[in-house]
């Protein structure tokens, strides 16, 4: 054999031990593309069976399909009007009611409701007469210094919410024109404080309510205010109190009152590492004098093995306390981690994103189980959930798998019957039901692009005179929704 029949020889052979590699590499990457290698633990499958945590079992439609099967194909048009926007073609007369808090167009975006049942200084007069207040936030865009954070209180004797919404906090700097919406350039995010988030409680003394809201650049540097009244929103205190470094206050949902003395807080903290990966976590503030004031040594942090925000309390039947929570972190239909995969420029998806659930371990909310994923989709949006007088828990949210915002273009009602282990979609109510993506014909990104349509951060309430469930949300960041809901339809 010649010294060049050698050389083929051993180049041959490299090539080979070089294609043989490769073909492992990529098989290594399917395989982590499809399956998760990481088992868990018998006492975590143990742990996940007593939160009622099951795949679906063969045969039997998911969740996500038996809702998908509620909805009709053809989808109404963006609402313009400010009155009977509910399409009763999708839904039971389990909704009485459908409206705006204010016209389209009034703002070029708002988001973010928050909603209060009032009390009722002629209730002995008036009968069945009740109010709400309503609260948001509302400028050229979110996070621009010209954001201000609006009130509007709804009368049932009219039906209606009042004409001309009030300011209950200034934006840093209004009619600011270098916005994008107004000038189109590169937009006013992170260059100055915006305010965010309201989130409206009533007080322990009549026509006492105050409004907790966040103000920062981003919420990973946010800072908590509150305003309070004493005339059911009327008017506020001109000067708002700022909470203790480390408190924000609810980050989005209601306070949950344990007692006249102690408040609990759902908040959460969104810090991001110098990598860019994010750092949620799901936090509980505790104010042991009726919300006066906060220390956040009483601060306690929900354990979750991933990425969560915005949670939702009640108080269980049995005394203990229940969470809601969205989240950036996949799973599988099995409830194990099942994070993204991503291959030079591919990313393989692994799971999907699931609304979390934990239980308090005492009464007081001071120890928690760690949170897990429940059977309902979650997009990574804002939920809300409360616990109706005759024991059943209702939970808005998007019912959807869709990433990011392609995903909150339906937005669902779904019912416990068990404080949370367990939920079932719906069957009579779907509030809005637009497919995954579809484009809006009003709301722009800062470069005019139309955006996906947006129907998304609700605030549910039962109103205690009536019983009657009021929500409210995000209508395409165009306006703010409010539906009724007779709860024994449901």
């Amino acid at each position: 054999m010649t010294a060049l029949d050698n050389k083929d020889t051993f180049f041959g052979l490299r090539m080979r031990k070089r294609r043989t590699r490769l073909a492992i590499i990529f098989s290594v990457f399917i395989i982590l593309a499809y399956f998760d290698p990481l088992k868990r633990g018998v006492d975590e499958e143990a742990e996940k069976s007593s939160l009622g945590i099951t795949s679906t079992p063969k045969g039997e439609l998911s969740a996500e399909t038996k809702a998908q099967t509620m909805v009709k194909s053809d989808k109404p048009p963006l609402a313009t009007s400010l009155r009977d926007t509910h399409d009763n073609s999708q839904s039971s007369d389990a909704i009485i009611s459908s409206q705006f808090i204010f016209p389209v167009g009034t703002y070029p975006s708002s988001h973010s409701a928050t909603i209060i049942a009032l009390d009722n200084e002629e209730e002995e007069e008036e009968g069945g007469r009740y109010r709400l207040l309503a609260s948001w936030f509302a400028g050229t865009e979110e996070n621009a210094p010209d954001v201000a954070i609006y009130t509007s209180t709804y009368d049932s004797r009219t039906s209606s919410w009042q004409s001309i919404p009030d300011v209950a906090v200034s934006a840093f700097r209004p009619d600011d024109s270098s916005c994008a919406v107004i000038s189109g350039g590169e937009g006013c995010k992170l260059r100055e404080n915006s305010l965010w988030n309201p989130v409206l409680v009533k007080e322990n003394e009549n026509n006492h309510v105050a409004l907790f809201y966040k103000a920062g650049k981003h919420p990973s540097i946010w800072e908590g205010y509150v305003k309070r009244s004493k005339d059911d929103g009327k008017t506020w205190e001109q000067q708002a109190e700022k909470l203790p470094r480390n408190i924000i206050g609810p980050a989005k949902n209601k306070i949950l009152e344990v007692n006249d003395r102690l408040w609990l807080a759902p908040s959460s903290r969104e810090a991001n590492a110098k990598d860019g990966s994010r750092n949620w976590k799901l936090i509980v503030e505790r104010s042991r004098d009726g919300g006066k004031s906060w220390d956040p040594e009483e601060n306690v942090e929900v354990p979750f093995d991933g990425n969560a925000i915005q949670p939702s309390m009640w108080r269980g039947d049995d005394g203990y306390l229940r969470m809601v929570a969205r989240t950036a972190t996949d799973y599988d239909e099995n409830g194990r981690r099942a994070d993204q995969v991503k291959v030079k420029k591919q990313t393989f998806i692994r799971g999907k994103k699931y609304i979390i659930y934990s239980k308090s371990l005492d009464k007081e909310g001071e120890k928690w189980m760690k949170a897990k994923p429940t059977s309902l989709p979650g997009p990574n949006s804002g939920i809300d959930a409360v616990k109706l007088r005759d024991g059943r828990v209702v939970i808005i949210y998007n019912h959807s798998w869709g990433l990011k915002s392609l995903g909150r273009g339906k937005l669902n009602v779904a019912i416990s019957h068990d404080d949370g282990l367990t939920w079932t979609p719906s069957s009579t109510v779907v509030l809005e039901s637009f497919d995954d993506g579809a484009i809006s014909d009003v709301n722009v990104d800062k470069k005019n692009q139309k955006k996906p349509i947006e129907m998304s951060y609700p605030a549910v309430i039962q109103d205690p005179k009536t019983d009657l469930i009021h929500i409210v949300y995000t209508y395409d960041r165009q306006t703010i929704k409010h539906v009724v809901i007779n709860p024994n339809r449901l």
